[in-house]
């Protein structure tokens, strides 16, 4: 595919501005065209339904209300022009989705499997498939868009921790809506231990703490390497602490690990001073004794923590060292494992694939699935971030929430190497506005559209 240079851009003021260089004004008040406005304003809205209707699902079915907000953006994309699939990775796709369905039906110790689960797992990862190109402000902006969702979360774990301390019960949707429209198999209100009397906040449109506590430190982390505006960093960091969650702190000190490399001195000297100040508070409010103490869990069978990181790697190894089918076809798409004995572990994608369709699909699917967010070129922290959510943190090869945080933020959308100079509002500051560029001539114009050739 080639990507025309506007008029007016050169390929040297253009090309590979690096992604911390961008202004949250320069973002913000430049003038996408009518097709880039289109696409953001609706990749916003199936992001906020994502988000905020994560607890809805649609019964019988168990169907998260997100799923179909992502699966009608993805349709409207594709009827209006602005989304295409691309030809490499979708017969890939097809090759890894029919050797799932082939090892199903073929294997001769399933004797049972469920048919929705299988299919299911094929149709949530079509959009995967596709392809939206727009220019790297307008991919921003949708960044934007998940920093502000990440605020109101923010607001309502504020909130609930306010309504604890009045002596109040901690508003909840569920004291609102009939459980029949709820998302299953969930601990939506968790106490901070057996003992207290107070309770986690989930930010009450969160599934549980846990999501809450995600969503915050991967806003923090990308208000920390992209936009670094002080008080919102610090207002969502605050509150993902507050939520008590581990596994948002696995993302965040994970995710600190990159984005620090976006930062410039001063900000990295700022950084250093904040750490052990938000280390102190932790210390004091109980949260890094909590946290610690989930450590203690990995060692103890039936605790989150080992039923999160270490019982799914134990389930998977001993169902392929059980049998050499099951290590080449797994047990069946929808099956539990004869060696999953608890509620509470939870297999992560790579050891539910190994489990349910063997080894060989297992290692396929994952390199196909990892190749789609790295083609995308999105900022790094971006990818890394949903990495470690989507890899590590639970059972999300199946949950439409998690699994399109990935499509929407790092796979989907394509921000090319070069952006159009952009039309600026008159109320951008003075130290913002790009110096008067010439237009292109025909010879370098030409050169420039090579160049650009993807």
């Amino acid at each position: 595919m080639t990507i025309a240079i506007p008029a007016g851009a050169t390929a040297s003021s253009q090309l590979l501005k690096p992604w911390r260089d961008y202004k949250v004004d320069e973002v913000k008040a430049a003038i996408l065209n009518a097709n880039e406005r289109v696409i953001v304003g609706a990749a916003a809205i199936a992001l906020g339904l994502l988000i905020f209707t994560e607890k809805l699902a649609l019964q019988p079915a168990n169907i998260e209300y997100g799923f179909f907000a992502v699966a009608a953006l993805c349709v409207f994309l594709v009827l209006r022009g602005s989304a295409y699939f691309l030809p490499v990775r979708t017969l890939a796709y097809c090759g890894v989705a029919a050797l799932m369905i082939v090892i199903t039906f073929a294997s001769p110790i399933h004797a049972a499997f469920s048919i929705p689960s299988l299919l299911f797992m094929i149709i949530l990862h079509i959009p995967f498939c596709m392809r939206v190109d727009l220019s790297r402000l307008a991919y921003l902006r949708i960044l934007l868009w998940f920093e502000i969702f990440a605020l109101v979360i923010a607001s309502f774990v504020y909130f609930q921790w306010l309504q604890q301390a009045a002596g109040m019960r901690m508003l909840n949707m569920e004291d609102y809506l009939p459980q029949s429209m709820m998302f299953d198999n969930y601990n939506y209100v968790q106490k901070i231990n057996y003992f207290s009397h107070w309770y986690k906040p989930n930010g009450f449109f969160m599934l549980e703490t846990s999501y809450a506590s995600q969503v915050l430190a991967l806003a923090g982390l990308i208000e920390l390497a992209l936009f670094r505006r002080p008080v919102r960093l610090a207002y969502i960091v605050l509150a993902q602490l507050s939520t008590y969650g581990g596994t948002g702190m696995i993302v965040l000190g994970c995710g600190m690990l990159v984005a620090v490399f976006y930062l410039r001195f001063k900000e990295v000297v700022a950084l250093a001073v904040a750490v052990p100040l938000l280390f102190g508070l932790a210390m004091t409010t109980g949260i890094a004794e909590n946290a610690m103490g989930r450590t203690m869990e990995f060692s103890h069978s039936g605790t989150s923590g080992n039923g999160r990181f270490v019982a799914p790697f134990e389930i998977a190894r001993d169902t392929v060292l059980s049998s050499k089918t099951f290590a080449l076809t797994g047990v069946g798409p929808g099956v539990v494992s004869p060696y999953h004995r608890l509620i509470q572990d939870t297999l992560n994608p790579l050891t539910k694939l190994v489990v349910e369709y063997g080894i060989p699909v297992a290692v396929l699917w994952m390199l196909w699935y990892h190749a789609c967010m790295i083609m995308a070129r999105v900022p790094f922290i971006a990818f890394w971030a949903f990495f470690i959510q989507y890899d590590a943190l639970g059972g999300a090869a199946m949950v439409p929430l998690v699994t399109y945080y990935c499509l929407l933020i790092s796979c989907l959308f394509v921000p090319t190497r070069y952006i159009a100079p952009a039309m600026r509002r008159p109320t951008i500051p003075n130290r913002l506005r790009p110096s008067p560029l010439r237009r292109l001539g025909p010879a370098s114009a030409t050169a420039a559209t090579q160049h650009a050739t993807v």
